[in-house]
């Protein structure tokens, strides 16, 4: 009896949404050259607002540009972007605010993480340790020289820029799990709070892992333990993304 109840519920909230939402207009439009694959605000810098696309160009708005224009039929202004720029050459499927957002990180389909400085336009280091494409990453806000990646390969990397990476690092990243790359890759990160929790989703898994970054140890150099197992039962819902408001409850 009780889950159909639920069950009933989830259609009362679902109607009550769809309505919501075809009542909201936009009131600007960014064109881009090709399908956007992530959006995301400042943390430090609410009104700048950054697109990825699938041909690896990035671009930045500012949203208070936007003046909408009373017209009937209502038509959205088009935005036009304060910066655009070309960091890869594949696609860039998640993108994330850096060290007081001065600095763009970006998740791509060639295996590295790139780290943009937003104030000198230009790279400033390339992260290669996955050896599939790169789909989500996250910078702690409360360490700045903390980074967290995780791969189609089903592997997460918990990066510290206060070691020595060369332009193009492929060196001194730590594997905090290898699990099975067919069933579970990762498609969110973020840090939850502070530096020493970590939220992931991965696909065909029906729960977000919480991890505890201060109970791992090392295991023959970088690789460590794994913080928790994984559950057996898989099933066809899986989360996509995964991401946090700026304040935080702990």
């Amino acid at each position: 009896m009780l889950p159909r109840k639920m069950q009933e519920l989830k259609s009362q909230r679902r109607a009550e949404y769809k309505k919501a939402l075809s009542a909201l207009k936009p009131v600007g439009r960014l064109e881009l050259d090709g399908t956007s694959l992530s959006l995301k605000y400042s943390y430090d810098k609410p009104t700048l607002l950054c697109a990825s696309c699938e041909n690896g160009l990035v671009h930045v708005v500012d949203i208070t540009k936007i003046v909408p224009k009373r017209t009937t039929p209502f038509i959205p202004e088009t935005i036009k972007p304060l910066l655009t720029a070309s960091i890869h050459m594949s696609p860039i499927f998640d993108i994330d605010w850096h060290d007081a957002s001065s600095k763009l990180l970006t998740a791509a389909g060639d295996m590295t993480i790139s780290i943009f400085d937003m104030e000198r336009i230009t790279q400033t280091k390339y992260l290669h340790k996955h050896t599939k494409s790169v789909r989500s990453v996250a910078s702690c806000k409360s360490n700045p020289n903390l980074i967290a990646s995780g791969g189609r390969d089903g592997d997460l990397y918990l990066w510290d820029l206060r070691q020595t990476y060369s332009d193009y690092s492929q060196e001194n990243a730590t594997a905090i799990e290898v699990s099975m790359p067919e069933l579970n890759s990762f498609t969110g990160v973020s840090f939850y709070g502070d530096e020493h929790t970590l939220l992931t989703t991965q696909s065909n898994i029906e729960f977000i892992k919480v991890w505890d970054l201060r109970k791992y140890e090392k295991v023959k150099g970088d690789i460590k333990k794994r913080l928790d197992r994984l559950s057996a039962d898989y099933r066809s819902v899986s989360y996509t993304h995964l991401t946090l408001p700026t304040i935080y409850s702990v």
